[in-house]
């Protein structure tokens, strides 16, 4: 069969500068992507933090005081598990400056308890008491949590919590539930369960 020839403008190969520096291109991008990808990979993402609590402290292998200490980066987000392998309810609320945070929860309490004269004695009065505490902790503006981070955890349970903090500085991360069984009652945060989050440039 007789070829007709193409209409089709004829294009001339590159020549070997053209090639050369194509190629040249391509190896360039290819080693930057992978020098990328390696640092990348080789820079942690986030920093992921494991928090057991117990009544009324943590257990931590790395830290096995009453008050864990972590070091993080601004900016970088923070992963925390929390597993509760307590008999209480706990929770994970961060707070700027954990002292101010615990004399205005403990007023918070004191004010529901005096609401609630018998609530020490009396199912459905230590309930009401519990509820208005909690409602008063949850809307004091001197007790508001910083980034609003708070998160509770039931015993035999695990949460997650992934959150950036923006500013350097030193915080506290507390428990604000309450020991009904001690008398008088107490913020667990007075039992010793509070920890730090260093958080460095």
């Amino acid at each position: 069969m007789e070829e007709k020839p193409s209409d089709a403008p004829v294009r001339a190969a590159p020549s070997g500068k053209k090639m050369w520096a194509i190629v040249a291109v391509i190896v360039v991008i290819a080693v930057v992507s992978s020098g990328t990808l390696y640092f990348l990979g080789s820079q942690p993402q986030y920093a992921k933090i494991k928090l057991v609590t117990l009544d009324f402290g943590y257990n931590q292998i790395a830290n096995p005081d009453l008050h864990p200490e972590y070091r993080v980066k601004v900016g970088k987000p923070i992963w925390i598990v929390m597993s509760n392998e307590g008999t209480n309810d706990h929770e994970f609320l961060l707070f700027a400056n954990k002292d101010a945070a615990l004399v205005s929860a403990k007023a918070a309490l004191a004010q529901a308890l005096r609401d609630n004269p018998n609530a020490t004695r009396n199912a459905t009065a230590k309930q009401a008491a519990l509820d208005e505490y909690t409602m008063l902790h949850d809307s004091w503006d001197n007790l508001t949590r910083y980034n609003n981070i708070d998160r509770d955890v039931a015993p035999n349970a695990t949460t997650d919590l992934l959150f950036v903090i923006h500013e350097v500085g030193t915080y506290f991360f507390v428990c604000h539930q309450v020991d009904t069984d001690s008398a008088p009652w107490k913020i667990h945060q007075e039992h010793g369960m509070w920890g730090t989050l260093i958080v460095e440039a």
